[in-house]
């Protein structure tokens, strides 16, 4: 007896079924429309390989550029071997990672810095250490000494997991409750930085930048399609920010995207 669930995995597996076809015809439909409307799902993954190779070049590993794009490793390596077309999500998230020197490696202990500022940031939006601590397999207490600065060094796979961690948590809502008032009136209190204030959260040189309008735990992320529209209506970039709630910063850098994305998919 075929107990499978009809579908499109299924249908890419080989199965003809009826359920599995109607699942095709609408995911071709979807399709069809989505790209009526100029809006496609994959990119020519030329330069996305070049962005990668460009990253080997300066001693990253492919288990390294995933972690921090937060994509597999084998998706790294497909992309570099053989892969013809990528997925938009993951051409910006590997765009995403900085073409810089000394990448932080799984191995030894890391400067601080970074995962402190990302910890701060963190807390800025409502995630407290208490929050994050077993998401990153680390003891609350040891948490709290990265995020307060007690602690110079961290582990490489400590330093990496929650740069994934925070790409993560930056892609979804904001939490709510007791617990996340309580974090960020205590970053308000210590006057740490959200996540629009850091360039590079790595960099020790890198200030904070900071606006004395800005509202703390404005968002790192904004909907590029309204970005894009707003754009092609004639908006700048502050008149942008204030309609869409965050700092000029967020949209400067999803502009960047977009026009990253426009270049691949000519």
């Amino acid at each position: 007896m075929n107990t499978h669930t009809p579908g499109l995995p299924a249908y890419n597996r080989g199965c003809r079924c009826d359920g599995c076809r109607a699942a095709l015809g609408r995911y071709q439909k979807s399709l069809k429309f989505d790209h009526a409307r100029g809006i496609y799902r994959t990119v020519d993954a030329t330069q996305v390989r070049v962005h990668i190779q460009r990253l080997i070049a300066l001693n990253w590993t492919h288990t390294q550029i995933g972690l921090i794009a937060g994509v597999p490793e084998s998706t790294v390596t497909s992309i570099l071997n053989r892969q013809k077309r990528v997925g938009v999500t993951t051409a910006r998230a590997i765009f995403d990672v900085r073409l810089r020197r000394c990448p932080i490696t799984p191995d030894g202990w890391t400067d601080a810095t970074g995962s402190r500022r990302r910890l701060q940031a963190l807390a800025v939006i409502g995630h407290s250490p208490n929050a994050l601590a077993p998401m990153l397999g680390l003891n609350a207490g040891w948490v709290y000494r990265i995020a307060d600065g007690s602690a110079a060094r961290v582990s490489g796979q400590t330093a990496l997991r929650l740069t994934a961690l925070y790409r993560q948590l930056l892609q979804q809502p904001a939490p709510t409750g007791h617990g996340a008032v309580r974090a960020r009136n205590r970053a308000a209190a210590l006057d740490w930085h959200g996540p629009a204030a850091w360039a590079d959260p790595d960099d020790p040189a890198c200030e904070p930048e900071t606006d004395d309008t800005e509202p703390r735990g404005t968002r790192e992320r904004v909907d590029e399609t309204e970005v894009a529209r707003l754009v092609a209506d004639g908006w700048r970039d502050e008149e942008i920010a204030d309609e869409l709630g965050c700092h000029v910063r967020t949209v400067q850098r999803a502009r960047a995207r977009l026009q990253a994305a426009e270049g691949v998919a000519a």
